[in-house]
């Protein structure tokens, strides 16, 4: 009787820690956190022909655009509805670079293409 306890016991355990553990390796692998993910640069180039200089220009965009982000986050002195604000000034600013980058026709494919972002508000 109590192996079966035991036996029972150690599958719960299993069972609940196993998501967790999931969710820690993917946090681990996505380092710089707060929701501003690195694009998939390979199945960009692909599905939108980018050119290998349209590459390194928006890898290193990102980049510049991944420090303000962070620079926002962990300001202090604003309110939430102001760090909302500059965030989405961030973010169209972002995009109005990046429209510099590619062509109209890449551009548009990107737009309609690009995972809906959730409304914060």
């Amino acid at each position: 009787m109590s192996k079966k306890i035991i036996i029972v016991c150690c599958m719960f355990v299993a069972i609940m820690t196993a998501p967790a553990l999931k969710g820690f390796s993917q946090s681990e692998q996505h380092q710089g956190g707060g929701g501003h993910r690195e694009p998939d640069y390979a199945q960009l180039k692909t599905d939108l022909s980018l050119t290998d200089d349209q590459v390194t220009s928006w890898k290193n965009l990102h980049e510049q655009y991944k420090t303000k982000f962070q620079e926002l986050r962990n300001s202090s002195d604003l309110s939430e509805d102001d760090r909302k604000a500059k965030s989405r000034a961030l973010r169209d600013a972002q995009d109005a670079d990046l429209k510099k980058i590619l062509t109209d026709a890449q551009y548009t494919k990107y737009i309609q293409n690009r995972p809906q972002r959730k409304d914060r508000n």
